[in-house]
């Protein structure tokens, strides 16, 4: 918190790898096709880990929405808040701001919650999109107890070479079965077919309507799969839409 009073002196004490003129322009000369990108941090402890991980992967045209734990201390929420308010001062078609305390949410391991956050990102940054000059392509969920293991050039180029430009990264597999009991008091209808051979279970399940949002109305069920996987996807803009805004998307959200 006493670093950051005075940002100039903070970046003086604490350098940002990005504050580099020099270092930008070599990076954007190895950069295959420069696009910005969004990460979503839910952040609760350990401030340090969400400071290195800035100092690292922080670039002026990128964007950062980041959700403070409800339940975090006051030192912890504002240690955050003059970090984002220092690094605020250097970005340029980019975007870096924190969730206000009225707009967090108490954050459980393994519950809905920690969708919610996610979503409550997801949602502020598609709305920069509309309306910045440079519109990011994927957006990275990230934990604040995380840090990356390679150099930002690196991470930018992996994605521009596998996913192209409207791809998602998500590591999953189809749900085991024994973890069918996860979803026994749920209300669907299962449905079996046959994928090369292979029996799939899939689940079918009415479409919900939302009034208030003016969501259209999709007369016919829909049939899905389960897969378990990592939280920690990367997907794209046009992913992030339907994630947050399409009506089958709210509907397993309220299943």
């Amino acid at each position: 918190i006493k670093r950051t009073e005075d940002c100039e002196e903070y970046f003086t004490a604490f350098p940002t790898i990005a504050m580099h003129d020099d270092f930008l322009t070599y990076e954007a000369m190895s950069i295959e096709q420069p696009f910005s990108v969004a990460f979503s941090h839910l952040v609760h402890k350990d401030v340090a880990i969400f400071e290195v991980f800035l100092s690292l992967y922080f670039r002026p045209n990128n964007f950062h929405c980041i959700h403070v734990d409800y339940k975090a201390s006051k030192d912890f929420r504002r240690a955050v808040e003059n970090l984002v308010k220092c690094y605020s001062k250097k970005v340029n078609h980019g975007q870096i701001f924190v969730l206000t305390k009225n707009e967090s949410i108490s954050v459980e391991w393994g519950e809905t919650s920690m969708l919610d956050a996610d979503m409550k990102c997801h949602s502020e940054l598609l709305g920069f999109k509309k309306n910045k000059e440079v519109a990011w392509r994927y957006i990275s969920s990230v934990a604040g107890s995380e840090l990356p293991i390679v150099t930002y050039s690196k991470f930018h180029n992996t994605l521009s070479q596998h996913l192209k430009s409207m791809s998602s990264a998500v590591e999953s597999f189809r749900l085991p079965k024994h973890n069918e009991r996860r979803f026994v008091n749920h209300t669907f209808d299962l449905v079996t077919s046959y994928e090369d051979g292979v029996k799939i279970r899939e689940y079918k399940l009415p479409t919900t309507v939302n009034k208030s949002q003016g969501e259209r109305f999709l007369n016919d069920n829909f049939t899905f799969q389960i897969f378990k996987g990592s939280r920690n996807v990367i997907l794209s803009s046009e992913d992030s839409n339907f994630f947050i805004n399409h009506p089958i998307s709210h509907s397993l959200y309220e299943w």
